[in-house]
């Protein structure tokens, strides 16, 4: 095969792949996985919430949660209002550290948000030093283990969920996933700027779960 033909097949590889990342093509096999079923709690319950960095949306405005993460945080005070509604004993964990040198954790922060929706300061447990969704898992575990849960629900968002699961199932946590909801692609023939920006979103949840099957192979924790 010519030189010239390689370059025609590698230009039109490129030219699609460019199309179905903008086109959100990509997308469609997943809209039905966002569906979720009620939650089942026991005796003792952590509510475990992932964070999704911070924010500022002016330039001389305090940080707060990104959108995603008031999502979570939303999605984890339902779930803690659920659980105390049946009368069990329900704590909510929030993980995140302060991974972009804001000044303030994201741990922290959410939870003066998620106090706002009603969950007591008495019943929320911080971690405040993780910066990938691998730590969430490690240093939530101890945290997790000292309280003897029976039910560990975990709140993230819908396009995370996949990875943060398989991040605390390998440190031997059975987790019931909460998914907040989260942008999702919208298919258009013609490539829309938002799809790129979600496509590469998928991306990097892609690598994530790749390197989980790699750590299964080689063995850190």
């Amino acid at each position: 095969m010519s030189l010239f033909t390689w370059s025609a097949l590698l230009a039109a590889a490129a030219v699609g792949a460019w199309w179905v990342a903008g086109s959100g093509v990509w997308d469609l096999p997943l809209a039905g996985s966002s569906s979720r079923s009620p939650l089942t709690f026991g005796a003792r319950n952590a509510i475990v919430l992932l964070s999704a960095g911070l924010d500022r949306w002016k330039p001389d405005a305090p940080f707060g949660p990104t959108t995603d993460g008031m999502s979570r945080i939303q999605q984890a005070a339902a779930g803690y209002a659920a659980c105390h509604r049946q009368a069990r004993a329900c704590k909510v964990v929030i993980s995140g550290g302060d991974p972009e040198g804001h000044g303030i954790t994201d741990a922290e922060l959410y939870a003066g948000e998620i106090a706002a929706l009603g969950v007591p300061e008495a019943d929320v447990i911080l971690e405040r030093s993780s910066n990938t969704t691998y730590e969430n898992a490690k240093l939530v575990a101890p945290l997790l283990q000292s309280g003897h849960y029976d039910v560990v629900v975990l709140v993230t968002s819908t396009y995370h969920m996949r990875r943060a699961k398989l991040a605390f199932n390998r440190l031997g946590f059975d987790v019931e996933p909460d998914a907040a909801p989260a942008d999702r692609a919208e298919f258009s023939v013609v490539p829309r700027q938002q799809n790129f920006r979600l496509a590469w979103r998928a991306l990097h949840e892609l690598a994530g779960v790749g390197q989980l099957r790699l750590y299964d192979l080689t063995g850190p924790r």
